[in-house]
Formats: C-alpha cells, sequence, structure tokens
C-alpha cells in the first residue's frame, strides 16, 4: 500500500535555478471546487495575480515543479495535495514570504522573474494532529479559523489531518438508534474544548451538556473541513469505532444479552470513563456498523484512514486476548470501507506487542509520539513490522516557553538509519499547542521536503536561521541574526527527555518553592537565562536600529515572546530571594522583591497585550462567537476559562496543565493567585498568621469564581510593543545584573 521512497529528484537544501516557461499554460484539477480553492488561496495571498498561475496535475510525476518567466507561474505536480505544497514552498523559499499560526507576512505583489525549482518528499505521509490539539489549540475555531488553518498545512505539504468537529452528532445518531434517551446521550457528549479525552476514552460529558444547536453546528463546521482537506488533497482521519461506548451502556442497549462490557474505572481527578464494548462480541459488529453509517452522514464521506486507541492509556481488557479484540476491531473497520488504515497512537507502552500482532500490518499505522527533543529516539521502536510516522509532541497543554530543537530537527537522517528505520513511512505534528515556537515548527516544515537521510550541519543550520529572519520579517537585521543564533544554541537544545516546554512559574499556583505549573511538566532550566536576556536586549536594539521592523507584527510577535520568556526565567530567583527575606523576617527585602516578583506578571501581561495573537480577548471571542444564544455563550467561555485554569473545575493534579501566559489571563488571574500568596505571607510578618492558614481555600475560591464568571475580554491591542519592551528592559535589567551573572547551566 505504500508506494516507494523516492529521492532521486529531490533538490538538494533549498537550491533555486532559473529555467525557461512553459509555453503553453493550462489548468487541471480534479473538480471545479478544488479549482477554485487553489485560485482562492493565491489571491488570498495577494502575492500573484490569480490569472498568471496556473496549476497542472501531471500523472506518475514526483513531488512538483516550478517555473516562473516574467509574471507568470506555473506549477506541475504529480498530486493535488502537492499542487498546493509547490505553489506553497515556491512562496517560502524563492520569495521569502511566511505564513505560520504566530503570525504571517505576505508582501503585496511578487515582482516579475524568472525562478525554477522541484522538490520530492520523501515521505508517504505528512501528518497533523492528536485528539488534544484538537481541544487544547482549536476546539473554538470556526470555519474562517478552519479555512486559514488547512490552507497553512496545505502550503506545507502536509496531507493527511485529524478530524474531531462532528462527533458530537455522529454519538447522538448512533446512541439514537441503539435506543439511548436523549438526556443519557446528552450528559455523554462532552464540550469540544473537552472532546479529545472523550475521544479517547478517558471521560464523559465534562464540559457538557451541548444544545442540539451547538451539536449540529459542529457536524456542520466538521463536514467543512473535510471538505476543504480534500480539496486540497489532504486525506481527513476519522474516528473509527474501537468499542468506547457509555459507562451505562447495557442499561439501554437493546441486545444486552449479546454484547460484554468492561468498565475502565476512573481517570484523573475522578472522571468516570468510558466503557469498552467488547469488539469479540457479537454485538461489536452490529454497533460498528451503525457507526460507520453515521460516520459517513455526517461527514458526506466514506473514511480511509481510521483513529481510535484500544485501552488507551492502559484500561480493562476484561481478560480478553488483546490479540483477538485488535483484529475483530480491525475486520469491523475493513467491512465499512475496505483497505482502510487504522492509525493508532504510540504513547507509553500502547500499542502493546500484543494488540499488534493481531492486525494486518498493510492496514494499520502507528502515530509514534515523540516528547525527546533532545535526541527525538523514545519513540524509536520496532512496533513489530507495522508501519510507523515519527512524531514530534513539543508542546503539552498550549503552554507557552520558548523549546524545540532544531538540531534535532536537522539530524532526524540519523534517526531513520535506527533500528527498525525500515518501516518509518512518515513526519508528523502532534503537539497539544501549535500557537508557539514558529522558529521550530518553520524548519520542522522544511524537513518534510529535506532528503531522508540528510543530516544538516551546523552551518547549514546557522544559513536557515538568517533565511528565517529574513522571510520572518522582511527585512536583513544583524541583531536579529544574533538574538536567534543565541536562542537556538541555548533554549532551542533541550538536554533531556520533559514533557514539553520547561513552565513558567508565574502561572503557576503560588507556593514558595513552586517549579512549575502543571503536575507532569518539568521545572528545570537547561539554558542559562542570560542568553535569553541578551537575545531580549538584541531584539530591542534591532529595532531601535531599523524602526521598521517594529511595525512587523511578526517581529512584534517573536518581541513579545523572548520577552514574555525573560520576563518568566526572572521569575525564579525573584521568589526565592523574596521568601529568603520572608525567612529572615526582613520586611523590606520581602516587599522590594515581592512587588518585584508581582510587577513581573503585570509587566508580561502589558507587554503581551500590545499583540493581538497575545491576548486572551482573542479566544475569549472565539468561544463567545460559538455560542447562539446567551446560555450558549456563557457555556462556551465558562468551558475555555475552565480548561485553561482548573482544568477539571475543581482542585487537583489537572489544575493549570493548560496555563497560558496571555494578556488579560495574566493580570486578572495568575497577578490575583500570587497576589493573595504575598498579602498572606505580609500579614505573617505582621503578626496575623492565620491569613497563611486560609490561603488555599481563598485561592480555590478565586479560582471557582473566575472560571464563574461574566468578565468580557478583547482581543483588540493596547500600547505599543516596542514602547513595553523598552520599558521591560530598563525596569528588570538590574535584577537579571544581580541574579543572571552567578547561573551556572
Amino acid at each position: 500500500m505504500f508506494r516507494p521512497l523516492i529521492l532521486s529528484r529531490s533538490l538538494s537544501f533549498f537550491t533555486l535555478s532559473a529555467a525557461t516557461f512553459f509555453p503553453t499554460i493550462e489548468i487541471f484539477a480534479q473538480s471545479a471546487e478544488q479549482q477554485k480553492q487553489l485560485f482562492e488561496l493565491v489571491k488570498k495571498i495577494g502575492a500573484d495575480d490569480p490569472k498568471n498561475v496556473s496549476f497542472r496535475i501531471t500523472p506518475d510525476k514526483d513531488g512538483f515543479s516550478v517555473e516562473k518567466k516574467g509574471d507568470a507561474v506555473s506549477v506541475s505536480a504529480g498530486t493535488l495535495n502537492d499542487l498546493a505544497a509547490g505553489y506553497g514552498y515556491y512562496l517560502k523559499h524563492g520569495n521569502n514570504l511566511f505564513w505560520s499560526w504566530s503570525g504571517s507576512r505576505f508582501s503585496p505583489k511578487i515582482p516579475a522573474g524568472t525562478q525554477k525549482f522541484s522538490a520530492v518528499s520523501p515521505w508517504d505521509f505528512r501528518y497533523a494532529y492528536n485528539y488534544c490539539t484538537l481541544s487544547y489549540t482549536s476546539a473554538f475555531w470556526g470555519k474562517k479559523e478552519w479555512a486559514d488553518e488547512i490552507d497553512r498545512m496545505a502550503l506545507n505539504g502536509i496531507n493527511s489531518m485529524l478530524v474531531q468537529a462532528g462527533l458530537e452528532k455522529v454519538w447522538q445518531l448512533t446512541l439514537e438508534e441503539l435506543g439511548f434517551p436523549q438526556e443519557k446521550i446528552a450528559a455523554f457528549i462532552a464540550h469540544p474544548a473537552f472532546a479529545a479525552w472523550w475521544n479517547m476514552g478517558n471521560l464523559e460529558g465534562h464540559g457538557g451538556p451541548l444544545t442540539q444547536g451547538q451539536i449540529d453546528r459542529e457536524a456542520e463546521l466538521g463536514k467543512f473541513i473535510v471538505e476543504r482537506m480534500q480539496n486540497y488533497g489532504i486525506e481527513p482521519v476519522l474516528q473509527g469505532f474501537v468499542g468506547l461506548v457509555p459507562h451505562n451502556f447495557n442499561d439501554f442497549y437493546k441486545n444486552k444479552n449479546d454484547s460484554r462490557v468492561f468498565p475502565q474505572g476512573q481517570w484523573c481527578d475522578g472522571f468516570v470513563r468510558p466503557a469498552v464494548l467488547d469488539p469479540t462480541s457479537r454485538a461489536f459488529p452490529h454497533v460498528a456498523e451503525i457507526w460507520y453509517k453515521n460516520l459517513e452522514k455526517v461527514y458526506g464521506i466514506r473514511g480511509k484512514n481510521f483513529a481510535g486507541d484500544l485501552f488507551h492509556e492502559g484500561g480493562n481488557s476484561g481478560g480478553i486476548a488483546v490479540k483477538n479484540a485488535a483484529a475483530a476491531v480491525q475486520k469491523a473497520m475493513q467491512k465499512s470501507a475496505p483497505g482502510a488504515v487504522w492509525m493508532l497512537q504510540a504513547w507509553h507502552a500502547n500499542p502493546s506487542a500484543e494488540l499488534l500482532s493481531g492486525l494486518d500490518k498493510d492496514k494499520c499505522l502507528v502515530l509514534a509520539l515523540c516528547k525527546n527533543m533532545a535526541t527525538g529516539t523514545d519513540s524509536a521502536r520496532t512496533y513489530h513490522g507495522a508501519p510507523w510516522i515519527w512524531c514530534e509532541l513539543s508542546n503539552f497543554g498550549g503552554n507557552h516557553g520558548l523549546y524545540g530543537s532544531l538540531k534535532l530537527l536537522g539530524n532526524l537522517g540519523k534517526l531513520t538509519r535506527s533500528r527498525g528505520n525500515e518501516t518509518l513511512v512518515g513526519i508528523g505534528m502532534l503537539s497539544e499547542g501549535t500557537e508557539t515556537n514558529p522558529f521550530f515548527y518553520d524548519l520542522f516544515f522544511d524537513r518534510i521536503w529535506i532528503p531522508r537521510e540528510k543530516n544538516l550541519s551546523e552551518k547549514e543550520i546557522s544559513s536557515w536561521k538568517n533565511n528565517y529572519t529574513l522571510r520572518r520579517y522582511g527585512r536583513e537585521s544583524v541583531p536579529a541574526n544574533q538574538a536567534w543564533e543565541i536562542l537556538e544554541r541555548s533554549v532551542y537544545r533541550p538536554t533531556r527527555e520533559q514533557e514539553g516546554c520547561t513552565e513558567s512559574i508565574l502561572c503557576a499556583r503560588p507556593n514558595r518553592n513552586v517549579q512549575k505549573a502543571s503536575t507532569w511538566a518539568s521545572g528545570k532550566t537547561y539554558w542559562n537565562p542570560n542568553d535569553v536576556f541578551r537575545a531580549f536586549a538584541l531584539l530591542v536594539e534591532a529595532a531601535k536600529k531599523d524602526p521598521a521592523l517594529a511595525r512587523e507584527s511578526t517581529f512584534r510577535w517573536d518581541l513579545c515572546d523572548v520577552g514574555r520568556q525573560f520576563m518568566a526565567d526572572l521569575a525564579r530567583p525573584l521568589l526565592a530571594k523574596t521568601m529568603a527575606a520572608y525567612d529572615a523576617d526582613d520586611k523590606a527585602n520581602f516587599e522590594k522583591y515581592g512587588n518585584a516578583f508581582l510587577d513581573l506578571i503585570a509587566s508580561t501581561d502589558k507587554l503581551l497585550g500590545t499583540h493581538r495573537l497575545w491576548r486572551f480577548g482573542r479566544m475569549y471571542e472565539m468561544a463567545f462567537a460559538k455560542g447562539e444564544t446567551a446560555d450558549e455563550q456563557k457555556k462556551s467561555v465558562r468551558a475555555l476559562k475552565t480548561l485553561l485554569t482548573s482544568w477539571s473545575g475543581r482542585p487537583g493534579i489537572l489544575n493549570d496543565y493548560a496555563h497560558r501566559q496571555l494578556a488579560g489571563l495574566m493580570k486578572d488571574y495568575y497577578l490575583a493567585r500570587w497576589t493573595y500568596f504575598f498579602d498572606a505571607h505580609q500579614a505573617a510578618l505582621d503578626g496575623n498568621p492565620q491569613e497563611l492558614a486560609a490561603l488555599e481555600n481563598k485561592i480555590n475560591a478565586f479560582m471557582h469564581k473566575w472560571s464563574n464568571g461574566e468578565t468580557s475580554y478583547s482581543s483588540a491591542p493596547q500600547g505599543d510593543t516596542f514602547e513595553e519592551a523598552c520599558d521591560v528592559l530598563k525596569k528588570f535589567s538590574p535584577f537579571a545584573q544581580e541574579f543572571f551573572s552567578v547561573h551556572e547551566k
């Protein structure tokens, strides 16, 4: 089923050359809708006049080629997907345009000229998303945001993407047919913000119940997503039926004598998990047939690739042979869609050797989630002969922090020669939060077109960095290049395996010894914080030397990001100094350093508030827009606030897992919590220790009140990014010089 990997026509690292232009321009597309969408993309970018651009599908062609002469551009490829990718490659590497979740830069018009280049991806599969991405990143997206996202993925060459929106309707139709009453169906369906863990079998109903309008609109959105993907030749990955059913399934299933249901107990913070319908029972093929029928009804297509994990993160197999259960799941998929591929997530010990032994290896694919940004090898298993995709997992929960490894991406060629590499067939982007670290993701997308066993030298990575700043900012800048050189060799070179970025304690539940915000993350810095301080100062210097830089949205986004990281790094020694003063009964220094710590949060809020993409109001407005009635709007906003704060709606180990450094959230939530903390300690210094005893309950009450409050937030930026950055540098440089000069890596 997998085509041979062809490298011979692939260019060396981003080579461009001149050539003659096709004498005859013809437009070939598989349908009128696909042709229309391609030309709408050209118009949307605005770099070329659509009447001067042609797209040609050439059967049996590997990869793409682009030729330009004068104003005319001709893109030729063997697949629809490679047509869009070829145009994106031409824009990016031929004309220095830039697009990302973290800001884009399109020139008004590309000047006339002569160019020729081509590329072939060594990967059959270029995959995007795990379930968590679709809740942490895009749960509140509407059609506009999804249209932009699918455009972005098409331009970068992604050819397979997971779809989650619309499963609410699939479940409703399926459970109705199985005899469930509407109130029990409503209690089972989770809000899209928590749908990832619902569809992975971790919880039921969280954030609900949804109205019928919300369910129907999510189904409409899901169908829109699928259609737009297909118009770019991107294959949607739909949810397969792996046996997940409501925990009370046998209370309502009409043929309960045919079914055998295995309870799965509880997940984090007391969530009741869906049960698993025994795939070897007589009921399973009946329920699966209904599921796949409704899946096709909702999305309008018969799926070719299906996601779904059996006994995700452990679970109770009820004593049955997992091998036989897996075979039964795959058999039901094949009956619905002959030749379909079951795509399984490899996380911890899943999928087990026993499970894989029951599968037809030609009809399964393992998504190997890699969280080790130091070596990239935590996912390099053999998977017992099953084909697999190497998938970066550099972000958890959508947390903000400079993180990722260009060196790792540059040296993926070493991974392709590792044990079991003969079944490595793809590359994937599976981070839970994607709206971070454009520096890392930009090279990730370039890696799609670099020959499989090519390793980038330090010189090539350095050259890439300089091209990156040129494309991202639209102009040369020596100080900016120096800043990113420092960052790439420091914070962007992790030295150990950890789950995502090193978290900011500014977002942590207040504690005198706190090192991280969430339960499973890292609180250790592996870089010298002085490097981030120097890089931030260099970016400020770059804007001073070239004021036009500060007018570029992409530069201002980066100035916010690096400035935010500088203040997050400074928080650790400041907290330690504050608490040392408290222990010494030194009221003057407790007040000095404690106020400086609180000012870090306030200043972070002000800096981030100058850029729309760094404002909590952007997410708030999207969440609000997802509702049509006042009640829907209120519940949607509450789901957003809950996801980013307590997660579960109560104190527990999931609290702050999805914390974000966003303007509005920093000031109104994190600053308030830390103010309670320092006020209680100040009161203790003043002889009132009862305030410390009441602190935990006071913070819990505040968290609940804020998540359920009705304060609105705006995406409209306030203030000037450059001026705020200068203020941050002036205000906190003395503290950086005090603390960072003695830091040891």
